[in-house]
């Protein structure tokens, strides 16, 4: 069965990803075993995996670097349980008092005779003959099956470090290689820059060259190496030509964006395309794929891990982004390639942007349209190899290089189904199944992120419950980890509460139930306090009371609004404006009420109505100044008027009246009739309106006091 191999490296994690061309997952899958390399306990540090491929076997092979006061190229073959067959290490030119190296490889392939191929980084300490400079040089190394060196060859751009990247066997028994070369320095800002070209080095079948081309140009001040050319894979093509990708910032000065290049057989350039031409980018690693285009991985520093899609010329097709970058970390996509359905398989890495700490790793795989089937993320970077997964690495903390085996996909892995964004009403709850299905042999730990602290959220029995407070409503972002120490599952969604009309809350009566009050001549400017407690509204609703009295059995009538929690209540309007028609009474019942209302709801308050008995009789009998000689009717003030005008009549002795008030056709308007009246100055406030209470319309009326012994009638105008 053929095997397709995607090498990637982060940071300190280094990995390379292998999987079957047959293999198919529906679910994550969890280790068997997880082997780690360490140089003993005596060592200042440990070793360090950069690239990783499976062998004929179903072993595999590994190539990075040791760790201490010496950094030697190391390599390593294992059996397929991740077992140490034997190792081997190849040091560069010794420099300094310490004689101390610092040689690394960068990628590794089993070649056609069972050795193996490895390209990578020699420290020659060498800089333009000078030897006490600090160059490097690319290293190209030939083993036999046992690691034995057969052959090596170093290459030297001549100026500064030169870089090896990625080596591949090809058709011919000879080796491709790319990477970078130093063209140039250039001080900018107190610092030497080292300006790059990506160089392709083709050599026969022992490693002596026998064309090498650059691609990129120099003179481009200011720039610092991050912003130079440089190839990061090359694969040979059906066409026995050369397709590379990397980063170039030749043709667009400011940045450095992801380019891919072919060339032929004999290292003319064919054509070159920038897949990326307004954002830092990269590409990471390119693969032929069915329909003879190219698929290209890598990472946009604004947009996130990336995938592009091209035809057989590099003319993009389409382009996706995946985890995409914040300010705080980045993501790549630095392994992909094609399954025999047409999909693409990728790996990748998201860390923190600043210290380069890897915050997970993923697999990823896509239609061939690039829309995402399925991801998955892991502690550690997951490969496949003959339907199962490997992972490969160096721990970022201890740099222990390690091998981890992988059973294959099952539904026993930490799974959470997809939850899509969530909306409930303000004052309800929600629970929702999450389905997480456990590795039995580890144990699961789930953890929940809430991004308030107004929304209480638990899990039991595989469900999440979530309870946001009373009255709250807003926006909230929820997440959920789920682990069993060797593989992580999330998800996250938005959990949005709508809010709902509340009504103004409960209040009550501060005010006695039962109160009396004297009106007198001389308590006429006194007051009465009315009194309740506060009502308020959750929706932040200014809340206005309704204050209402009823005067007897008459329905009740709104007679104030305010906003505060009191109402002073001056005797004189009690008698001039409350109840008019019992004016002539000396004593009458009054019952108050209270609504809070927030212009929609009204909430009345708590309690019966407050009831006031009034006793007017005193004020009554001496309203004037003594008692009137005879019967008198006065003019209405003011006339005319709009709406209120008040008629004034005396009495010389108690008596039953009538007053009425006519239109100018002789029709009864108003009645006002009052029983046992005492002697004394009186008035009435009419207020425009009916016996029915109805408005009436603007005119001239005439009223009229009718008793026993008297009758009077005046004339009066109403404005409108």
């Amino acid at each position: 069965m053929k095997k397709n191999i995607i090498l990637f490296s982060t940071l300190f994690l280094l990995t390379s990803i292998i999987f079957s061309q047959d293999s198919l997952w529906m679910d994550t899958p969890y280790a068997s075993w997880v082997k780690t390399y360490s140089r003993g306990p005596n060592a200042i540090l440990d070793n360090e995996i950069n690239a990783m491929a499976q062998t004929k076997d179903g072993g595999f092979v590994v190539t990075g670097s040791t760790h201490g006061m010496e950094k030697d190229l190391w390599i390593m073959k294992t059996n397929s349980a991740g077992d140490t067959l034997w190792t081997n290490s190849f040091s560069g030119p010794q420099f300094g008092s310490s004689g101390s190296s610092f040689d690394f490889g960068n990628s590794i392939q089993q070649t056609t005779d069972g050795g193996y191929i490895i390209t990578g980084v020699r420290y020659s300490g060498l800089n333009h003959g000078d030897d006490n400079g600090t160059g490097e040089d690319i290293w190209l190394i030939k083993t036999d099956s046992k690691g034995v060196e057969e052959w090596n060859k170093y290459y030297d751009g001549g100026v500064g470090n030169d870089k090896g990247e990625h080596v591949e066997q090809t058709s011919d028994g000879g080796y491709i290689i790319t990477g970078s070369i130093t063209t140039s320095t250039d001080y900018y800002q107190d610092v030497t820059n080292y300006l790059t070209d990506l160089w392709l080095i083709k050599t026969d079948s022992v490693g002596d060259t026998l064309w090498t081309r650059t691609f990129g140009g120099s003179g481009r001040e200011g720039m610092d190496y991050h912003n130079q050319d440089l190839g990061t894979y090359v694969k040979e093509t059906s066409d026995g030509g050369y397709i590379v990708t990397g980063q170039s910032a030749y043709y667009i000065p400011q940045e450095a964006a992801t380019c891919i290049i072919k060339f032929d057989s004999n290292g003319n350039q064919k054509w070159y395309k920038m897949l990326q031409d307004s954002s830092p980018s990269k590409g990471e690693i390119v693969n032929q794929t069915s329909d003879g285009g190219y698929i290209i991985s890598g990472y946009d520093s604004f947009k996130g891990a990336a995938l592009y899609k091209t035809d057989s010329e590099g003319t993009l097709v389409w382009e996706k982004y995946f985890f995409k970058t914040e300010s705080s970390f980045r993501g790549s996509i630095i392994g992909v390639n094609e399954d025999n359905d047409g999909n693409f398989i990728s790996a990748g890495f998201k860390k923190e942007a600043d210290s380069g700490k890897l915050l997970y790793s993923f697999l990823l795989k896509t239609d061939d349209k690039g829309t995402e089937i399925f991801h998955s993320k892991m502690n550690n970077v997951k490969i496949t190899s003959n339907n199962e997964y490997v992972i490969s690495g160096g721990k970022t903390n201890t740099l222990i290089a390690f091998l981890a085996k992988i059973l294959p996909p099952s539904n026993v892995l930490p799974t959470f189904n997809y939850i899509s964004n969530q909306e409930i009403n303000e004052d309800n709850s929600l629970q929702i199944p999450l389905l997480s299905k456990p590795n039995p042999t580890y144990p699961l730990y789930l953890t929940l992120n809430i991004d308030t602290t107004v929304v209480k959220g638990s899990i039991s029995s595989d469900t999440l419950f979530l309870n946001p407070e009373e009255d709250w409503n807003g926006k909230t972002k929820i997440s959920l980890i789920a682990t069993d120490s060797l593989f992580i599952d999330s998800v996250s969604f938005n959990l949005s509460v709508t809010p709902v009309q509340d009504a103004p809350t409960a209040f009550e009566w501060v005010s006695s139930a039962l109160d009396t009050i004297n009106i007198t001549k001389t308590s006429f400017l006194d007051t009465y306090e009315l009194k309740w407690s506060e009502s308020k509204d959750v929706d932040i609703d200014t809340i206005e009371y309704l204050i209402s009295v009823s005067v007897g059995q008459l329905p009740a009538e709104i007679i104030y609004e305010t906003a505060d929690t009191s109402l002073t209540i001056y005797y004189r309007d009690i008698i001039d404006t409350w109840y008019p028609n019992f004016a002539m009474l000396s004593r009458v019942t009054l019952k108050l009420s209270v609504s809070a209302t927030d212009g929609i709801d009204t909430v009345k308050v708590s309690g019966d109505d407050r009831v006031v008995f009034v006793n007017r009789y005193e004020f009554l009998s001496t309203e004037g100044e003594g008692v009137p000689v005879e019967f008198a009717l006065h003019e209405n003030y003011p006339n005319p008027f709009n709406p209120t005008t008040t008629l004034r009549f005396d009495l010389p002795e108690v008596s039953d009246i009538t007053l009425t008030i006519y239109n100018m056709l002789g029709q009864k308007v108003k009645t006002f009739n009052y029983q046992n009246t005492s002697a004394g100055y009186h008035s009435v406030k009419w207020n425009a309106t009916n016996d029915y209470g109805d408005p009436v319309g603007a005119g001239v009326y005439l009223y009229q006091l009718q008793t026993k012994d008297f009758v009077k009638t005046r004339k009066m105008v109403l404005l409108k």
